[in-house]
């Protein structure tokens, strides 16, 4: 087997890498439902294209904003508490959209500031999951860390889409 492959086949045995490979995963697949069901609403909802325009603007948003200084905020925060809290804030953000959803009461300005909160997080995300990759295999080989995470990126297992600039 390839040395490519065989860290997705056999997963390191680091606990930590273990867990952020999984929450990575379980945090791609609440990504893809959360932008295809504002896609789909946000259509239902104008009945027209602008909107989506309006939604996908707002997108790049997050990035524009805090391209400039979004490294230096994350290191002043310990990155593995970042990184959860980032994942459970986009958890509740997904779960309180859907349950406005259901119960009806929302509008695109409602939806479109989900899509910026979401983003937003997710922008803080990448760049603290990244670098915890890297501190886990720093004791050990830190070129296979970045020859797991290429392969497994590849294959969509390890991190989710990265970062809109």
């Amino acid at each position: 087997m390839p040395a490519e492959l065989e860290c997705i086949v056999r997963p390191p045995r680091h606990r930590a890498f273990r867990h952020l490979v999984l929450s990575s995963f379980f945090s791609l697949f609440g990504d893809g439902l959360f932008i295809l069901a504002s896609i789909v609403i946000v259509k239902e909802m104008s009945g027209g294209v602008a909107a989506l325009s309006h939604m996908f603007i707002l997108t790049m948003v997050p990035s524009v904003l805090l391209a400039p200084f979004a490294g230096a905020l994350i290191d002043r925060f310990q990155r593995s508490q970042l990184a959860v809290g980032c994942q459970v804030l986009r958890a509740l953000l997904h779960l309180a959209t859907g349950g406005l959803l259901l119960g009806g009461t929302t509008s695109l300005p409602l939806l479109y500031a989900a899509v910026i909160i979401n983003d937003t997080l997710y922008y803080f995300l990448v760049p603290t999951t990244d670098a915890l990759t890297a501190s886990s295999w720093r004791r050990r080989n830190t070129c296979a860390a970045s020859r797991c995470c290429r392969e497994a990126g590849r294959s969509g297992s390890c991190s989710p889409r990265s970062p809109r600039a």
